[in-house]
């Protein structure tokens, strides 16, 4: 036995061998006893499988038997907080028992720990052999011969229970039951217990296959004259394309057109409604040849009912007789199928068939406000198909300044003071920032009596009528002009001014008041108060509906109830990157000037583009992103 790899939840191998196992012979004379008591099936199967639970020390164990009229579901989970671990993947090995037959064991390796995981599964068989069910359950084991002895155990246990319904008396309660139908309060109830049409459908075609030992049974619901297939037993999916259900589909349609039960096989087979019935054949040939199969009709009329449909690989045929039986107990459950789908549909369906219902009454006289509802949505019909619409493209803007002045360090030097920062509003010539000119000074007094030195020299050259010694000393003279100019050029440039009335967009220097500013480092930016223009950050989707010129109009956040013009100047060629979307930038042109605006502001643009069809103008969006998402 080739050990598999299960992935485990933390503990679940220890939870696996935690409960030590009773005595195996212990454990099966209590199986004999309890098959001595016996008790009903339901509590007997139960009853066993908390013993064998027991007895194996097993973290999860479970059963299903399939009984006439009836189907036994038990589960024990010792494993409480990994029980659903353990449901999921002990159902499916369960279901593999159910199709093999005979005992079959899974082993699990454990990454943790030396002991390993085995899953046991044995068929549960009745009297004379037949399978009815099966029982599964996780064990730790040390190894296969470990295996080996736990299975063999199980499968004495299945003995057991093939000895219980062997014995059993027969159900003369549950016959009776399942030869009359439901009461009216028992039926009810039975409906109230399912959320759908479909559910009750797969639950119809369970039961019966089970009371009537069939391979398959196959419910359809009229509707007209055609079949829709609503489930087939045993599979909760198929493809509605397959031969096998086109076959089906087909014979139930022909039952449909008949109106009375039809009983086939391979070779024909006689009915009520004599003759043979080629497409019922046709299901038994795709079906694999030797089958028989039946349709009978439920409470059909009006374009309602439906059509169940059986078939046997067992050589056994159907009796006409025993199908109307079956119907008689079935139809009940199937004219409730209106009842399941109207106590479960939502409340816009339940909308939607008033609504359809009050439509179907706009020709008769006098009934004017069916016919004023009828017409609304007609009317709303056309115009989105005929009439116009203004197009408006809403979009995110910025209020920013339309021009803007950088003023920079005018030499390298130590920052004085800064009494000015950004937000400020500042008048033409208002200091910004000084600089400290101490070094400047000095050097200017330098300069100056180096000038006066010169001075005296050149008179005193000129007395003794020395010509060349003067023009030496002119040219002296000259170039200690033009570095005192420099000088005080920039004493008088150490005050940074503001070169127009404006407010002060970037710019706070008191922290660096006494540190060294390189020449050209930028200071300050300062805007004209009241010259502003707007940014629209435009989406991609809508960016080919501007073009310069389009007039629209925009409010800003902080003042929402004013709504001002626009103008679009210009649509920028490139995108950027706001606010970790893409935008395409368009400048726009406004009018209006108020001393309370601020770089900055956010508000939203709405720019008029023209009329568009209505229907464009309600739906584009949307169909724009069909388009994208599906290729359309």
């Amino acid at each position: 036995m080739a050990p598999d790899t299960l992935t485990t939840p933390p503990d679940a191998v220890d939870a696996a061998g935690e409960a030590p196992g009773e005595d195996t012979e212990r454990a099966l004379r209590r199986l004999l006893e309890l098959v001595q008591a016996g008790p009903p099936p339901s509590q007997f199967y139960r009853r066993a499988l908390e013993c064998i639970a027991a007895a194996t020390g097993t973290p999860h164990a479970t059963l299903e038997v399939r009984l006439p009229g009836e189907v036994i579901e038990h589960e024990v989970a010792a494993d409480s907080e990994r029980a659903d671990f353990w449901r999921r993947n002990l159902q499916k090995h369960l279901t593999d028992t159910l199709s093999r037959g005979k005992p079959h064991a899974k082993l699990f390796e454990s990454a943790r720990l030396s002991s390993s995981i085995a899953f046991l599964g044995v068929p549960l068989l009745d009297g004379d052999g037949r399978g009815i069910g099966a029982l599964a359950l996780v064990v730790a084991t040390r190894d296969p011969q470990d295996v080996r002895e736990q299975l063999t155990f199980l499968h004495c246990t299945s003995l057991v229970a093939a000895a219980y319904t062997e014995a059993a008396p027969p159900a003369q309660a549950q016959a009776a039951d399942a030869g009359s139908g439901p009461s009216g309060a028992k039926l009810l109830e039975r409906l109230g217990s399912f959320s759908s049409s479909t559910e009750l459908a797969f639950e119809i075609t369970n039961k019966v296959r089970n009371r009537e030992s069939c391979a398959q049974v196959a419910l359809g619901r009229v509707k007209g004259r055609s079949v829709r297939l609503l489930s087939i037993s045993g599979l909760d999916d198929y493809k509605k394309r397959s031969p096998q259900v086109l076959a089906l589909q087909a014979a139930m349609e022909e039952c449909l057109d008949l109106g009375a039960p039809v009983v086939s096989t391979s070779a024909g087979g006689a009915n009520d409604a004599g003759g043979r019935h080629l497409l019922h054949e046709h299901w038994c040939q795709v079906a694999g040849g030797g089958a028989a199969v039946a349709s009978v009709p439920l409470a059909l009329g009006e374009g309602g009912g439906a059509i169940l449909s059986l078939r046997r690989d067992d050589g056994r045929q159907f009796d006409v007789g025993q199908l109307r039986e079956l119907a008689a107990l079935v139809e009940p459950y199937v004219a409730g199928m209106g009842f399941v789908d109207r106590a479960n549909q939502g409340l816009g369906r339940h909308a939607l068939q008033a609504l359809g219902r009050a439509c179907g009454g706009w020709r008769r006289p006098r009934q004017w406000l069916t016919k004023a509802l009828f017409a609304l949505p007609v009317a709303l019909a056309l115009f989105l198909t005929l009439g116009r619409l203004p197009y408006r493209v809403s979009v995110p803007c910025v209020l920013v300044p339309d021009v803007v002045h950088n003023l920079s360090a005018p030499f390298d030097g130590v920052l004085r003071s800064s009494p000015r920062v950004a937000g400020d509003r500042v008048a033409a010539g208002d200091v910004l920032a000084s600089f400290d000119t101490t070094d400047l000074e000095l050097e200017r007094g330098q300069l100056q009596s180096e000038l006066e030195i010169l001075a005296l020299r050149y008179r005193s050259a000129l007395a003794g009528g020395l010509a060349t010694e003067c023009e030496l000393l002119q040219a002296q003279r000259r170039q200690l002009t033009g570095r005192l100019e420099l000088v005080e050029g920039e004493i008088q440039r150490s005050e940074v001014r503001a070169p127009f009335d404006g407010v002060l967009l970037t710019g706070d220097l008191r922290e660096r008041v006494g540190d060294q500013v390189l020449l050209g480092e930028l200071l300050f930016r300062v805007s004209p108060t009241r010259e502003w223009k707007l940014e629209l950050e435009v989406p991609e989707r809508r960016i080919a509906h501007l073009e310069a010129g389009q007039s629209g109009s925009f409010a800003i956040r902080a003042r929402p109830e004013d709504r001002h013009e626009l103008t679009l100047r210009r649509v920028l060629p490139s995108a950027e990157q706001r606010e970790g979307a893409t935008v395409y930038v368009a400048e726009a042109d406004i009018a209006f000037q108020v001393d309370w605006l601020l770089a900055g502001m956010e508000g939203v643009a709405v720019v008029e583009v023209g009329g568009r069809p209505a229907w464009w103008v309600v739906f584009h969006d949307a169909l724009d992103s069909l388009r994208m998402g599906f290729w359309l």
